[in-house]
């Protein structure tokens, strides 16, 4: 879906600008990364719990 809408972006007969695409590429990445940082965030919780146990 993303290489369709920069493809979009770049052709001649219209599509969305490339800075729109680059844009929502940048919130993409944004997104993904605070997800896997929250991710991180519960596992290393979970392992000092389990560590905090024994």
């Amino acid at each position: 879906m993303t290489n369709g809408r920069i493809e979009a972006a770049l052709s001649d007969t219209g599509g969305a600008p490339l800075m729109r695409v680059s844009h929502e590429m940048g919130l993409a990445v944004s997104k993904v990364r605070d997800a896997i940082w929250d991710y991180r965030g519960e596992l290393e919780e979970v392992l000092h719990e389990s560590n905090a146990g024994f």
